[in-house]
């Protein structure tokens, strides 16, 4: 008897997983905004800023916020996210107010070992790589 209440249980339990998953959800915001690593220049055109570092703070604040220091970093240069465009070393975020939204293609986030396995060591912070127009 209880082996058929467990398997009564279980196949309740299975329907009720099934149909939640079947039910469709309505867009939310993240989904009309892209991916959360990623701007792409469509989103760069539905801002008023002509300043990248604007238009990024604008649009993922988050790109910024750093973890705070770590003991790696002790004694050494200041740990500050690197901004990378078209391959190529730029700097700090600094670099970001010299160049214009309306020249770039994409921006993609980083993270601190995405960073380290792309770029090489000294990414505690991660990255912002930016391709522009050509």
């Amino acid at each position: 008897m209880t082996r058929i209440v467990m398997v009564l249980v279980s196949a309740i339990a299975l329907n009720g997983c099934a149909s939640q998953a079947a039910q469709k959800t309505e867009p939310t915001e993240r989904s009309t905004r892209g991916a959360a690593d990623l701007i792409t220049a469509e989103e760069f055109a539905r801002v008023s800023h002509d300043d990248l570092y604007a238009a990024i703070n604008q649009l993922r604040p988050a790109y910024f916020v750093t973890r705070g220091k770590s003991s790696m970093g002790v004694g050494t240069a200041p740990e500050a996210v690197q901004v990378y465009v078209d391959g190529v070393h730029q700097g700090d975020l600094q670099s970001l107010h010299r160049i214009q939204a309306s020249e770039v293609k994409e921006v993609r986030h980083l993270s601190a070992s995405e960073a380290t396995q792309r770029y090489g060591t000294g990414h505690t912070m991660g990255a912002i790589v930016v391709t522009t127009r050509k």
